[in-house]
């Protein structure tokens, strides 16, 4: 790597703030609204892996035992196509995806409580209702002014509009009518404004451009995370920062890579500088922001990126960035 560049940026970063770039008053909203979500994520919103936990109630038959099993992990398969029934229920009716974390959100506390804290034995019929109405009621209360036939989805979905709203009641009732959580897109978005590139070493044209694909690809790996069973129990803010961890080192593996035709006319080794110095600088600004010091923190985020990049991998997105890249271990953040 070229050293004179090294030594240029270094002195931009040394020069300049990091928070400067951004109006003080913003920067301690935001400060405020990530430690609410830190706070409700361990509290009212924390979410037990009902599926991981799912255990046989009764030890005595072995037969029973195994078929309980089965049960547990059939509730996964039945999570997995409610999770993309949902999405194409948003995307017909053209409303914003992160509904649909919203509504995994309420089914997976719902199911929660119902299986690990209750103890109740749970049907097909009763997690498809959850479903929908989780869903029904996510739409109603963040996206009122949506068009949405609330009667025809019932009827399309196969239930009457009595027993949604009886299972409204019930999931209401479970959940002590927090219906509100943070969800990982939404703690993305705050921490992606502390992401930033000093403009006047890094050529407006590809500040946009990579700031752009590295913000495509966070918040597709967060959307990714909401259909994963994997991350039922993961922080939102783990997730959102494993995210943006993950999209800024694809980017700079990237810039590793043989040229190619998107990389052809670039100067490679000055955007790996940019990349490396700004992620650097991004982990300085998150050690004030996030509990990195705490060890479970930690261990939770290597957990998250080693998972997001297998199932980034594994699904050959590659919406942003080829897929070459291999997640640092724990140690680095630190």
């Amino acid at each position: 790597m070229n050293m004179q560049i090294t030594k240029n940026i270094s002195s931009v970063y040394e020069s300049q703030s990091f928070s400067s770039k951004l109006d003080n008053e913003s920067n301690n909203a935001y400060d405020e609204e990530i430690d609410v979500v830190l706070h409700l994520e361990k509290t009212a919103y924390k979410c037990r892996n009902y599926i991981e936990e799912y255990k046989p109630s009764i030890n005595l038959d072995c037969r029973l035992e195994k078929l309980e099993k089965l049960e547990g992990e059939m509730i996964g398969v039945w999570r997995d196509h409610i999770c993309i029934w949902s999405h194409e229920v948003v995307d017909c009716y053209e409303i914003n995806r992160e509904i649909v974390a919203i509504s995994m959100s309420l089914f997976d506390r719902f199911l929660s409580k119902l299986i690990i804290d209750s103890d109740d034995h749970v049907t097909k019929h009763l997690i498809e209702c959850a479903a929908v109405t989780s869903l029904y009621m996510s739409i109603k209360i963040n996206a009122s002014n949506e068009p949405f036939p609330a009667d025809s989805f019932f009827d399309s979905a196969g239930f009457t509009r009595d027993e949604v709203f009886d299972m409204e009641k019930t999931i209401l009732f479970f959940l002590k009518w927090r219906v509100n959580p943070p969800t990982t897109e939404a703690v993305r978005n705050l921490l992606f404004k502390y992401l930033d590139f000093p403009q006047d070493l890094f050529p407006i044209i590809y500040v946009s451009e990579i700031k752009e694909k590295i913000e495509e690809c966070s918040r597709f790996l967060c959307e990714l995370s909401v259909c994963d069973k994997f991350f039922i129990s993961k922080r939102p803010s783990v997730i959102a920062f494993s995210s943006i961890l993950c999209s800024i080192e694809f980017a700079i593996d990237f810039y590793m890579s043989p040229p190619s035709p998107s990389t052809i006319g670039c100067n490679n080794d000055y955007q790996r500088s940019i990349l490396h110095a700004n992620r650097a600088k991004f982990l300085e600004v998150m050690k004030d922001i996030l509990p990195l010091d705490d060890s479970s923190f930690l261990e939770e985020i290597d957990l998250c990126r080693n998972r997001l990049h297998r199932t980034y991998q594994e699904g050959c997105y590659g919406h942003a960035f080829p897929l070459i890249y291999s997640p640092p271990v724990v140690a680095e953040i630190k």
